[in-house]
């Protein structure tokens, strides 16, 4: 019995048996208990429904499926939560700079300026969203 094709191109990285299959591949002659063991893994292929589809009606041959590489799901920092707003065009705002201390040297205007928030810069909001904020 031959061994299919994408049987073989599994073997090495699924079973033990390195030295039965590869004599099996090549078609070497074997005890009788290595025809059984071909039969069972061309059975386990195909019941396999997680890697392989239905044949192909013409080959007859098990296709590969392409199988969705699964990413680990991103997490927006919870520190970028509270510091950045995203607007509905794109923009980032964030907190002026220059209030948190040392404001007895500032004049009047200056802190009166420096009330509420502003627009980051595209760059730098663009590193904002696609590292801290990536669901934003």
């Amino acid at each position: 019995m031959a061994v299919p094709a994408f049987i073989v191109a599994n073997l090495a990285r699924l079973c033990h048996k390195r030295n039965l299959i590869a004599r099996l591949i090549k078609g070497c002659r074997v005890d009788a208990r290595a025809g059984c063991f071909a039969y069972e893994i061309t059975e386990y292929f195909q019941r396999s429904n997680e890697h392989f589809s239905r044949p192909d009606a013409f080959t007859g041959a098990f296709v590969l499926r392409q199988q969705e590489s699964q990413m680990p799901k991103l997490k927006t920092k919870s520190g970028a939560k509270k510091r950045f707003k995203v607007t509905a065009t794109g923009k980032v705002m964030a907190a002026q700079r220059g209030k948190r201390h040392g404001m007895i040297k500032r004049t009047k205007k200056q802190i009166r300026q420096l009330r509420g928030t502003r627009v980051l810069f595209k760059t730098d909001g663009d590193n904002i969203k696609k590292y801290f904020l990536p669901n934003a």
